[in-house]
């Protein structure tokens, strides 16, 4: 008598991950070119940055960002300490505005620790504030977990 009700809950949890599961795919489809400009210019960023080109970083900042200068110098003392660094945003939400795009993301940073060279993994949560202007997209704001942190 009881198999009934547990095997219909079993198909609902089923019919009801499988929906959540679809999701992400269909917020995927769902950014608009504004917002997709300002995800691979913060891609582009992260990747300057894990090449080691920090003063091309420096150029894709908003220098009257709060805390702009303890930001660049974290991100200098990082590569002082970590190399191969690797960075992978997942779950990302983007939410557009008229001249900003808000992308919230979790992030993975893989990295070998200097001096012994043992690999590290860092995962956190960040946000970040993309502006468009003159020069094209800039990194305004980032609150979270700072990825570029030694």
């Amino acid at each position: 008598m009881h198999r009934l009700p547990n095997i219909f809950a079993a198909m609902l949890m089923a019919f009801a991950l499988s929906a959540c599961a679809a999701q992400p795919a269909q917020q995927q489809a769902a950014i608009i070119p504004p917002a997709a400009d300002a995800l691979a210019a913060l891609e582009g960023i992260l990747a300057a940055y894990a090449e080691g080109q920090t003063l091309h970083v420096e150029t894709k900042v908003e220098p009257a960002m709060i805390g702009y200068q303890q930001w660049i110098d974290a991100m200098r003392l990082s590569h002082a300490q970590q190399k191969q660094i690797r960075i992978a945003l997942h779950d990302t939400q983007v939410v557009n505005g008229s001249d900003t795009v808000t992308i919230r993301s979790a992030w993975d940073k893989r990295y070998l620790s200097l001096p012994e060279l043992s690999p590290v993994l860092r995962k956190g949560q960040s946000v970040f504030l993309m502006q468009l202007t003159q020069d094209g997209w800039k990194l305004a704001a980032q609150s979270g977990d700072n990825l570029f942190a030694p």
